[in-house]
């Protein structure tokens, strides 16, 4: 009896032990250090980064010499989350991360919200065209002409002719540049709105829904309004590419 005992608290044991061991096995599996769910739980989803990559090669790009990380915003000039993005956050990846040589900046129109969409899309092209240093004084101008009340879900078309001219003229360039920019802006057959078709063809293509959609080495942001989970993002890419 004393025998049946012993063996029966023997094999008690022996199957608490298995079920702990089990147990670890598991959270190690799944659960992880922690540090893999905690990266995971920054983006969406992933795209294939070397075709992002290539089919954004003519896009407009903010870029050092030797920046290993490659981002890609996809954005609107008619969308007000965008405009938050471009003038609450902007100012500060260039100072931490562009002007660093860590990263490469480019941006894919995404015309969500009609012709004045498409009007900014393709200016933008014709400005990076034709004067590329003047780029992003224009990318800025037209957000900062952007309506604070403008609501995104109304037809309002604010972004128009008129408005891209402005911008063009307040550029530091020279008359003949700026008339240049204005005749493919004005011209629906010109390079620019080619460029932005295929834009417009990459929004389909990586099945962007939303704006802004930022893309930091394939992995796209879950929250791409939190700015420090953006640094967050942007420095782990950083230190990948480093190692």
């Amino acid at each position: 009896m004393a025998n049946k005992n012993s063996n029966g608290n023997i094999m008690f044991l022996m199957i608490t032990i298995l079920v702990i061991v089990v147990g670890i096995v598991l959270l190690v599996v799944f659960g992880g250090n922690g540090s893999s769910n905690k990266e995971d739980s920054l983006f969406d989803r992933t795209v294939k980064a070397m075709d992002l990559s290539k089919d954004t090669a003519k896009n407009p790009t903010h870029k050092k010499d030797k920046a290993k990380v490659q981002i890609v915003e996809f954005g609107d000039f008619k969308c007000p989350s965008c405009k938050a993005f471009e003038t609450n956050y902007m100012d500060q990846l260039e100072k931490d991360y562009i002007n660093k040589d860590k990263v490469e900046y480019r941006f894919v129109n995404a015309p969500f919200h009609g012709d004045g969409s498409e009007l900014g899309g393709a200016s933008a092209h014709a400005v990076y065209k034709v004067a590329p240093d003047a780029y992003w004084n224009y990318h800025r101008a037209l957000f900062e002409a952007q309506p604070d009340d403008h609501n995104e879900q109304s037809d309002d078309e604010w972004l128009t002719l008129k408005v891209v001219q402005k911008a063009v003229d307040n550029l530091d360039i020279d008359k003949a540049k700026k008339d240049e920019i204005m005749k493919l802006v004005k011209d629906r057959n010109s390079e620019s709105y080619k460029q932005m078709k295929n834009d417009s063809d990459l929004v389909k293509k990586y099945d962007v829904t939303m704006t802004p959609t930022i893309v930091i080495d394939g992995k796209v942001l879950a929250d791409p309004m939190d700015f420090d989970k953006v640094t967050k993002a942007i420095d782990q890419a950083v230190k990948k590419k480093e190692k």
